[in-house]
């Protein structure tokens, strides 16, 4: 049966990226584990199936519009029965901002005993840059006769703009770890909507045409009051670094071997601190936290063999840390123990120094040949204070200089760095972890304070510390009886004593229960 369409509306934007963004695909690029998709021209774009998926997510999360609606907009199926959607999102280009390129970021598993790379677990992602952008082209039909009606069209429009404008929808994957943030173009920060009558002829010939009368204009659509959005807690860092701080570079200069790692931002390009490393330095110091509280029992491998080494993913089954900091899909023998990933409740954005340079002054260090070039080059984008540090292996036996072991790297020293910024989001944890979880993560951001959480490479030798020089902790959405306070936690210079004394007993109380209720479970089982 053909549908009768009363109404249609246009709606297009220009969105573009406030981080890297990935939106997977699939090609012959052995090199890459995880590519972008790219069309048939080898453009890079995002499919209107990933864009849809992003959109309907938000949609579900603003609670605005009723799941019913939702399924009435968007279609539904279930066994024999269901509907197409009556909302149509186009493929969308990607462009590239000058002088700029997809980038590789490389992601790596840390073996929890030994500290290095954890074997079969090092993977490669390609990126959009920060500032990519694409045209957002959405098509919503209204039928003759209900539902979706006109006002939940409308609806939906508003909601989707509302969300929009605060940068609340993120696309693709990695989201938890600083990809895939949107916010509208700064050249067009309006949303065009256009209203086609198809009731009319004279509407239809408009449509057909794609042509808009020219004494009307776009529909005015207002931005909903979405007061109480999701819970969540927002944190935001002001820090300094104490020792040259930076995250390793794949790819190595001429005549130095290491480079920080650097990220496109518009035109320019700016040293970064991804998200996955930011946020794989606080899960290490979250899972020391759990294990010093538990008994070895709780972490030891399922064998009762010593000699048997328990595999990566089983060091990762920790009580609290699988669900605040998020786990992967793990593929077991059995098909009734195969396990479904679970997305993280903790996002960490990525972190970027707050002075870009132009992209071809940047490649001009990495392409410098001798050491004198380089540190004019570095003086030239006005890194004055970072230098090329030099260090060797020592011969064990002869006591100098071990043979081909001479390596040099670029230490970036009093650099400003913007703020580190992350959100717990609530309802992805269950009723009962959801105290425990701020507790243990103010017991991070206490010891980040201290000094005790190192950030990026080479923390082992000297590198990587950090001051904090204020800690702001918001909190919004949250109803009920969950904190006695519902409207904002402020935890200034990082000082958690300074947080409503009340709020402080009832978290540690809440705590102190989830410890007691695990180690009384654990027993039981044991």
């Amino acid at each position: 049966m053909t549908r009768t369409i009363a109404h249609r509306y246009l709606l297009t934007c220009e969105l573009e990226t406030t981080s890297p963004l990935h939106v997977g695909g699939h090609s012959g690029n052995r090199l890459i584990d995880m590519v972008l998709a790219t069309d048939g021209q080898g453009q890079h774009y995002i499919p209107g199936t990933s864009l849809a998926g992003a959109l309907r997510s938000w949609l579900t999360a603003t609670a605005v519009i009723t799941p019913e609606k939702i399924e009435q907009m968007w279609g539904s199926q279930r066994d024999n029965t269901g509907h197409a959607s009556f909302i149509i999102v186009e493929d969308a280009p990607v462009s590239i901002p000058k002088n700029g390129r997809a980038e590789i970021r490389d992601g790596v598993g840390i073996d929890r005993k030994l500290g290095t790379a954890a074997p079969q677990i090092k993977f490669d992602r390609e990126v959009l840059p920060r500032g990519a952008h694409f045209t957002l082209k959405l098509t919503l039909d209204v039928p003759q006769t209900g539902p979706p009606t006109e006002a939940d069209i409308t609806r939906t429009i508003s909601a989707l703009k509302t969300g929009l404008e605060r940068k609340k929808i993120y696309l693709g994957a990695g989201k938890s770890r600083g990809c895939g943030g949107l916010q509208l173009r700064t050249q067009e920060k309006k949303l065009q909507v256009r209203k086609y009558e198809l009731g009319t002829p004279k509407g239809i010939l408009v449509a057909l045409r794609n042509k808009y009368e020219t004494n009307k204009k776009p529909e005015t659509i207002k931005s909903l009051e979405i007061s109480q959005g999701q819970p969540q807690i927002t944190i935001k860092i002001d820090w300094k670094p104490s020792t040259p701080v930076m995250v390793k570079a794949e790819a190595e200069g001429i005549a130095v071997n290491i480079l920080p790692l650097t990220s496109q931002i518009g035109e320019k390009t700016s040293l970064v601190m991804p998200g996955s490393s930011l946020k794989g330095a606080l899960r290490f110091a979250a899972e020391r936290i759990i294990r010093t509280l538990m008994p070895d029992t709780l972490t030891q491998s399922s064998t009762e063999d010593p000699s048997v080494q328990p595999k990566f993913s089983d060091r990762l089954e920790l009580p609290l840390i699988k669900n605040l900091f998020g786990a992967g899909k793990i593929a077991k023998k059995k098909q009734e123990e195969k396990e479904t990933g679970r997305q993280s409740a903790l996002w960490v954005k990525d972190c970027y120094q707050k002075t870009p340079m132009g992209v071809d002054k940047w490649q001009a260090i990495a392409a410098a040949k001798d050491s004198p070039e380089l540190v004019a080059q570095l003086k030239n984008v006005g890194l004055k204070a970072t230098q090329q540090a030099y260090h060797v292996a020592i011969d064990r036996w002869t006591g100098g200089a071990a043979e081909g072991m001479l390596y040099s790297r670029i230490e970036p020293f009093e650099e400003k760095w913007e703020n580190l910024e992350m959100t717990l989001h609530l309802q992805r944890l269950a009723e009962e972890e959801k105290l425990p979880a701020i507790a243990l993560l103010l017991l991070l951001l206490r010891d980040l304070k201290a000094g005790r959480i190192p950030l990026g490479y080479g923390v082992n030798r000297g590198m990587g510390s950090i001051e904090v020089k204020e800690i702001i902790i918001k909190s919004s959405g949250i109803t009920g009886d969950l904190l006695p306070l519902d409207s904002k936690i402020i935890c200034a210079k990082g000082d958690i004593t300074q947080i409503d004394q009340s709020l402080l007993e009832t978290i540690d109380r809440a705590w102190q229960e989830w410890l007691t209720n695990l180690l009384a479970r654990r027993s039981a089982v044991g």
